[in-house]
């Protein structure tokens, strides 16, 4: 039976992650990394900003596309061929984060939305 692997490394490490990580292929890997612009704080539901830590929620403004394109390199080197992933991403800039994993020569780049049909992640594939 596989198990899940779980890693803890700063994302924006991208090395130090990859070497936390070590070099196997995973076939399929999840993320869920802070995509609210801090200017975006304001809408925010006392609920979510009172339980979450900052840090896990907020993308800064200058590159709300942070935490993505470095998702992006590592999962180009993390992936096995044909291996896909999911990720979280702000509903504003759907379409500019799709581009990202399009831009790194990801197949099958797709924005899934969620419930209420409203753009909630992007999903990608390693090509063969």
């Amino acid at each position: 039976m596989l198990r899940p692997r779980f890693v803890k490394a700063d994302l924006l490490d991208i090395e130090g992650t990859a070497s936390a990580v070590g070099l196997p292929s995973f076939d399929l890997i999840t993320a869920n990394p802070p995509y609210v612009m801090t200017s975006e704080k304001v809408e925010m539901r006392p609920n979510v900003l009172g339980w979450e830590p900052h840090m896990a929620i907020f993308a800064p403004d200058r590159d709300p596309l942070a935490f993505h394109k470095a998702i992006a390199i590592l999962a180009l080197k993390l992936l096995a061929p044909g291996g896909c992933a999911i990720v979280e991403l702000n509903t504003e800039i759907a379409r500019e984060t799709a581009a990202v994993f399009s831009a790194a020569g990801f197949s099958s780049v797709e924005i899934v939305p969620d419930w209420f049909d409203r753009p909630r992640f992007v999903s990608f594939r390693k090509p063969e």
